[in-house]
């Protein structure tokens, strides 16, 4: 059975407001289709290096770091359909479907 998947959301301030909406949304998506998915939140203002070391620019970002390979998701997460958001979170990936997708 392949690992739980793993995701980083990079935000810059946890109280603001689109932080807290890619926030609540992820933790909606998570809860309710994938509970076993490990979500960390990385505040790029406390930890810029996690930032640098993933190569995230924009914020927020969800990093899906496992299972590989790793897929990128900009915004937040407001207007992404649920059903891209489950494919990052559970790995269903398609043929033609890019690891990088900006939105909002």
């Amino acid at each position: 059975m392949p690992p739980p998947p793993r995701l980083l959301l990079f935000v810059a301030g946890r109280d603001r407001p689109r932080s807290l909406g890619a926030i609540a949304r992820l933790n909606e998506v998570v809860a309710a289709h994938t509970p076993a998915t490990r979500v960390d939140i990385v505040d790029v203002l406390v930890d810029p290096q996690a930032a640098e070391e993933h190569r995230v620019i924009v914020t927020p970002t969800l990093v899906r770091l496992e299972p590989e390979p790793p897929i990128r998701l900009m915004g937040d997460l407001s207007g992404v359909p649920l059903d891209v958001i489950l494919r990052i979170v559970a790995a269903d990936r398609e043929p033609g479907v890019p690891q990088e997708q900006g939105v909002g």
